[in-house]
């Protein structure tokens, strides 16, 4: 089916082109079906995107849309953002840390730390004084 779409262009087939599409469809799969995160954002312009992805392929991607009640352009942007963040080096729990930062300032006391429960030893574990 690749090699077909090769031969169609003035240049050889090249083999690792299209190995090279496979291997994208693979991840693409797997990381449609590891669980991605659900984040909302506001769309932008939009631009078409043709692929080739075997029969298989196409036909896990509409099993994975439907349980998940998302478009597969949804999860195909949500891939893209999570190749993104891989590929920055930023890790989802730093993003965490990121968006949730300050939100116990002012909250905590520093009496807590002397608490004799739970809360006082997560404390005295993890937050410097």
């Amino acid at each position: 089916m690749l090699r077909a779409a090769f031969r169609s262009t003035a240049e050889p087939c090249h083999f690792s082109r299209a190995k090279e599409a496979i291997r994208v469809a693979h991840i693409l799969a797997r990381a449609i079906f590891a669980g991605m995160s659900t984040k909302v954002k506001k769309r932008t312009a939009k631009s078409k995107l043709t692929l080739s992805v075997r029969t298989k392929y196409v036909a896990m991607l509409r099993r994975a849309s439907a349980r998940k009640g998302k478009s597969i352009t949804e999860m195909v942007e949500e891939f893209a953002e999570q190749v993104e963040r891989e590929s920055k080096g930023e890790d989802p729990g730093e993003a965490w840390i990121k968006r949730n930062l300050g939100i116990l300032a002012d909250k905590v006391k520093p009496s807590d730390w002397d608490r004799d429960d739970r809360f006082g030893d997560i404390l005295r574990k993890h937050v410097p004084r």
